[in-house]
C-alpha cells in the first residue's frame, strides 16, 4: 500500500488550525443517550467529559463534550472527525456557534455549476457518474451528494452548502456512514488498484481523470469490519494523507488496518 501526501499549502496550514468543535441541539443527558455512551469519563478540570467517538470508533476517549447553555452540548473529536460526521453518527442536530438560530440562514448557497467551476470539474459528469443534484436548504441552493451502495441505491445524502466557511457540509438526519463511490467499485476491481481519499471532491476529481477511487466520509470514517472486505482481491491501494490532523487520524487507522500491506 502506498501513502500519498499532498503538498501542504498556506491554505492547508490555516485550515488545520481551525477549531473543529460542534454544538449539538440537545442537553448533555440527551447527548449521552444519543451516543449510547455506556462508559464515559466525568468532566475534568476543564469541565469536559470524554468518551469514545461514535464516528471514528477509536478505542481511546477522543470525544470531549460539555454543556453549553440550555439544551446545548459543545463537543469535539480530537482524532479529527468532522463535527457533522459525529452528529450524523449520533443522529443529533447541529446549531450555530452561538448556540441558537440557524447557522446557514444568511448563506448565499451553492449551485452545482458553481461547485464544478471552483473545482474545475464537469457538472454533467458529476450528475451522470455521482448523481449530484440541487435542492434548497433554508431558501438557499445546496448540492445533494448521495452516498450510493454497490448496486446504486441511495444509502445517505450529504448536502454541500458552501465552498468555504465553518460549515461547508451537513448530513441528512438518519444518514448511515459508508465509503463514497461504492457504485463505481467494479471499476476499481477491474483496474486492480484504488486511490482511497478523504471526502467527495477528491473522489470527483480522481474519477473525472479516470482514476479508480473511493472516498472516506471523514478522516475518521473508516470502519474496519465494514470497509476492509470491500478491497478483497484488489492488490494495490493508495491512501491519500492530508497534511492536517485529519491526515494524522487516517495514518493511525491505516497502521492498524488489514489493508496496510497493500
Amino acid at each position: 500500500m502506498a501513502i500519498v501526501r499532498p503538498r501542504k499549502t498556506k491554505h492547508d496550514s490555516s485550515s488545520a488550525d481551525t477549531n473543529n468543535s460542534g454544538i449539538a441541539k440537545v442537553s448533555v443527558k440527551d447527548f449521552l443517550l444519543a451516543g449510547r455512551f455506556l462508559k464515559y469519563s466525568e468532566g475534568g478540570d476543564d469541565g469536559h467529559s470524554r468518551s469514545v467517538c461514535p464516528c471514528c470508533k477509536s478505542t481511546r476517549e477522543n470525544l470531549s463534550f460539555k454543556a453549553s447553555g440550555l439544551n446545548r452540548t459543545v463537543f469535539r473529536c480530537w482524532a479529527g472527525c468532522d463535527p457533522a460526521d459525529v452528529a450524523a453518527a449520533m443522529g443529533v442536530q447541529l446549531v450555530g456557534p452561538n448556540g441558537g438560530g440557524d447557522p446557514f440562514a444568511r448563506r448565499e448557497g451553492l449551485t452545482l455549476e458553481q461547485y464544478a467551476g471552483a473545482k474545475k470539474l464537469d457538472a454533467e459528469f458529476l450528475r451522470r457518474e455521482f448523481r449530484l443534484s440541487e435542492s434548497t436548504y433554508y431558501r438557499s441552493p445546496v448540492i445533494v451528494m448521495p452516498y450510493l451502495s454497490e448496486k446504486g441505491a441511495v444509502v445517505s445524502n450529504k448536502l454541500r452548502l458552501a465552498m468555504e466557511g465553518d460549515r461547508k457540509t451537513i448530513w441528512e438526519k438518519g444518514s448511515k456512514l459508508v465509503l463514497y463511490g461504492l457504485h463505481l467499485l467494479d471499476r476499481t476491481r477491474k483496474a486492480g488498484y484504488d486511490v482511497l481519499c478523504e471526502g467527495e471532491s477528491d473522489a470527483h476529481t480522481l474519477a473525472q481523470h479516470g482514476i479508480p477511487t473511493l472516498g472516506l466520509p471523514g478522516a475518521g470514517g473508516w470502519d474496519e469490519a465494514r470497509d476492509a472486505k470491500l478491497f478483497d482481491g484488489i492488490p494495490k491501494i493508495f491512501v491519500v494523507i492530508e497534511p492536517d490532523r485529519g491526515g494524522d487520524a487516517v495514518m493511525r487507522w491505516v497502521s492498524a488496518s488489514s489493508i496496510r500491506d497493500r
